[in-house]
């Protein structure tokens, strides 16, 4: 005996599962991505003007420093 038509019913609970299964890969691949990392990490820079100066209280500022910053930033990277 040959079966030659496989039910609706089970091709629709097959495509179902899959796209269950897809989806849940998807958000938690999406999940671990956007988590960051534990970890302060210590820069160096030089004095170079006019991209890199030193304040007055000896921190540093300048066109470099604050691109550096915000890409951290946008990033969740905490820096020192």
């Amino acid at each position: 005996m040959r079966i030659t038509k496989v039910p609706r019913l089970a091709l629709l609970g097959v495509s179902f599962l899959l796209m269950v299964g897809f989806l849940l890969i998807v958000s938690l691949l999406s999940l671990t991505r956007f988590i960051p990392e534990n970890r302060t990490y210590v820069i160096g820079w030089e004095d170079g003007p006019p991209d890199q100066v030193a304040t007055t209280s000896g921190e540093p500022t300048g066109f470099a420093v604050e691109l550096v910053r915000e890409a951290a930033k946008r990033r969740a990277i905490r820096l020192q």
